[in-house]
């Protein structure tokens, strides 16, 4: 459902690699209000193997990349219905989120969910780009088998941490969804 909510979804080229994701809403009766497949991917390296490039004449995704990206590579990724477009780099070398969500706001893209890895949650808290934390919990312990769902922060201090309010908690199942806002203010 909260795809079905979403004008895009957000993903990083790690999620890409690892999961080859379908990004769409699969609820009977909302298949059509699949957002629009957006992927960070700083220096241009989308196989053209990957799901959302297979599917992108149907759905074509957005790939935000540096402007240091081979011209030639994203014109092989627009033949296949992918659509490009070049965003001012981190200091770090990815894909700078201020800039790809000043990016989306000019193409009208206001809501936009974000199912990257923990790198790309931790860098949106960061950047102060977060309006709402869906956070689900399904009574699974996975321990450091699991991979985190916020990557590092960079805290010096605890008092550093981004601070969220709880807004809503809603049960699905065995399954709790947590929704957290930052405070007002």
């Amino acid at each position: 459902l909260l795809r079905a909510e979403a004008d895009a979804i957000l993903v990083g080229m790690g999620t890409v690699r690892a999961d080859d994701p379908r990004l769409t809403c699969r609820l009977p009766g909302l298949e059509d209000r699949s957002p629009r497949p957006v992927l960070l991917d700083p220096r241009l390296t989308l196989s053209p193997e990957t799901r959302p490039v297979r599917e992108a004449r149907s759905r074509p995704p957005l790939v935000l990349h540096g402007p240091a990206a081979e011209p030639a590579r994203a014109a092989a990724l627009q033949a296949l219905g992918v659509e490009t477009e070049a965003v001012p780099l981190a200091p770090g070398g990815g894909v700078d989120l201020p800039a790809a969500v000043a990016a989306l706001g000019r193409r009208g893209i206001t809501r936009v969910l974000s199912e990257g890895g923990g790198r790309l949650a931790a860098g949106l808290l960061s950047a102060g780009l977060v309006d709402e934390l869906a956070w689900a919990a399904a009574g699974v312990a996975l321990g450091a088998e699991g991979r985190p769902a916020v990557g590092p922060l960079a805290l010096a201090r605890l008092a550093d941490a981004p601070r969220l309010a709880l807004a809503a908690l809603r049960r699905s199942g065995p399954d709790v969804l947590s929704l957290w806002r930052p405070p007002a203010g």
